[in-house]
């Protein structure tokens, strides 16, 4: 032993006289021997000492450039014990090109593109834990234009972006041409352009000053790259004018125009909602026709889109949406239709009502139209109300207070819809009733309200009609159950004991009734025979078990009867 293996001692005090290391290093690995000698005999043992040495990484390549297709080397030396494993990634993710990793550790990848650009990892790893140092590669490489749209629509008056995206290394300088003029984009520009990035940004697009064929130029030492972008300024769709069937006498033709104006000039339709749908009205039927044009008369062309109903009806009245869509947006507006037609008295009062006096009456008027109709009351006074008593409510409903015998007669309800100004020649539309007047302590005999009577008129009936269903269905059930063989007595006699003898016949199955006639004096109780379900003319075996019982039931009944007449005796057995 030398003196650099200072860090251990032999420990007598222990049992075997064990060999402590105070701190081992790795030269402290090798081969140990033990030698014990006394003045019998020499002996000795030996043992290797494994020494686990954390992998460390010794050396690794500096950062460098290379330039595109060329090849580079990157050297990663490392220690460790036991001997480590060695891996190489890019941006933290497994190499994905061809690569060749030699077996100290040096990674060569033979032909660079843009794409190696990044920082791979060097990572060694034994059984004690890992270690990684990255290096980083720049790949220099041309300018290149990575995306750009083909069309690209500003919208007129808002600001809108350019797109140019570009790669290269060193970063390249971007270019922007319009119709073949370079853009001047040093300081203040008359066109309103600016440049963010890579990218050209028009700050108030207009057609006639931004319209074209647009250029981007990318450049940087290693080679340049170009390309074009059309670039149309559109106008989002304006629905200029909405008009037609604003009020229409129903079986009428009439049309609904829609104007619009945009660049390019919007597709129209009208559309109208129908419960929980949208429809659109673009396909022809027996209901309308859709028919569309376009004007260019003014300095703005413009589009129409007519739809014409050939016969209009009330259900046609509704709200209907024009839809103007084009590249650069959409927008809608609604238009509402309007069908007039005769008014219609559709709750009428009912023809007579019988009310006490004094008591307050309230007849029901209920009419539709359009224009809404205005309901007057006319009596046997003249037009209502006649005086305070008498009143008429939002809903064209007579309101008489107090009755009184004058107030007999008959009333009539009046709806007209001819507003003034509007010559609609509507007729106007009547309904009648006569209203009679009781004593005082006499019931109301009428209902006023019609729904109320006819809901109690289809109450009783449907009460009336479930009672006979019941009853059809309970005595079928009982027929039913009567559709058995049965056994008629076809005589019976009285022996000198006292016994009584009865002899029997099958009968087909038939309702039958137990008639027994007797002496009204004497007051007898019933006697019920049980029933007897054979399957054919012979009784069975055990028929005596059963007549005998019927035959003390018997005995007891003649026993009560001094001239019993049982002529028609019936009964299931």
């Amino acid at each position: 032993m030398t003196s650099r293996y200072s860090q251990y001692y032999l420990t007598p005090s222990l049992p075997g006289n064990g060999l402590f290391f105070k701190t081992v290093l790795p030269e402290d690995q090798g081969e140990y021997s033990c030698n014990v000698s006394n003045p019998a005999a020499d002996a000795s043992v030996s043992g290797y000492l494994y020494v686990d040495v954390m992998p460390t990484i010794t050396f690794i390549s500096n950062n460098d450039e290379v330039r595109e297709y060329e090849g580079f080397w990157l050297d990663c030396l490392y220690e460790g014990e036991p001997k480590p494993t060695l891996q190489w990634r890019h941006n933290n993710t497994p190499l994905r090109r061809e690569h060749v990793i030699f077996p100290n550790g040096t990674l060569h990848i033979s032909s660079a593109t843009r794409f190696d650009s990044g920082a791979y990892q060097c990572t060694v790893t034994n059984r004690q834990g890992s270690r990684s140092k990255d290096v980083i590669i720049q790949v220099k490489s041309k300018a290149r234009i990575e995306n750009i749209p083909t069309l690209q629509y500003p919208i007129t008056g808002q600001r809108s972006t350019l797109i140019c995206e570009v790669s290269g290394f060193p970063f390249p300088s971007v270019e922007w041409w319009r119709n073949g003029e370079r853009i001047q984009l040093n300081g203040f520009n008359q066109q309103g352009f600016s440049k963010v990035g890579t990218n050209l940004v028009i700050d108030n697009p207009d057609s006639s000053d931004h319209d074209g064929i647009y250029t981007c130029k990318a450049s940087n030492d290693y080679g340049s790259d170009r390309e074009v972008t059309q670039v149309r300024v559109y106008d989002l769709p304006r629905v200029t004018r909405v008009s037609g069937c604003s009020a229409v006498t129903a079986g009428m033709e009439c049309s609904i125009v829609c104007e619009a104006r945009g660049n390019p000039l919007p597709v129209l339709s009208w559309r109208y909602k129908d419960r929980n749908e949208t429809v659109i009205a673009q396909t022809d039927n027996n209901r309308y026709y859709v028919s569309s044009q376009d004007a260019d008369s003014t300095s703005v062309p413009f589009r129409e889109l007519t739809l014409t109903f050939k016969r209009i009806s009330i259900s046609d009245a509704r709200t209907y949406f024009c839809h103007a869509e084009n590249p650069a947006g959409k927008t809608s507006s609604a238009h509402q239709v309007k069908v007039r037609y005769q008014a219609v008295i559709e709750s009428p009062p009912l023809p007579t009502y019988e009310v006490p006096i004094g008591a307050t009456l309230t007849i029901t008027c209920k009419a539709r139209g359009e224009p809404l109709p205005q309901i007057k009351w006319s009596g046997p006074k003249g037009t209502l109300p006649p005086n305070g008593r008498a009143t008429v409510d939002e809903n064209g409903s007579l309101i008489i207070m107090n009755l009184q015998n004058n107030d007999e007669g008959e009333y009539t309800c009046s709806a007209d819809n001819n507003k003034e100004g509007n010559n609609f020649d509507f007729n106007v539309v009547s309904s009648s009733t006569i209203v009679k007047v009781t004593s005082k302590d006499a019931p109301l005999t009428v209902i006023d309200n019609p729904i109320e009577t006819w809901l109690i008129v289809v109450i009783v009936i449907c009460v009336f009609v479930v009672c006979i269903v019941v009853f059809v269905s309970v005595k079928m059930i009982r027929d039913k159950s009567r559709e058995r063989h049965s056994y008629k007595p076809t005589q019976m006699t009285k022996s000198s004991e006292g016994e009584a003898n009865c002899q029997f016949e099958t009968i087909a199955p038939k309702p039958v009734m137990f008639q027994v006639p007797i002496d009204t004096s004497n007051s007898l109780p019933m006697y019920n025979l049980r029933t007897l379900n054979w399957a054919d003319k012979h009784p069975p075996n055990n028929f005596q078990s059963q007549f005998d019982d019927v035959d003390r039931q018997l005995q007891g009944l003649l026993k009560d009867l001094d001239n019993p007449k049982l002529d028609n005796l019936e009964s299931d057995i």
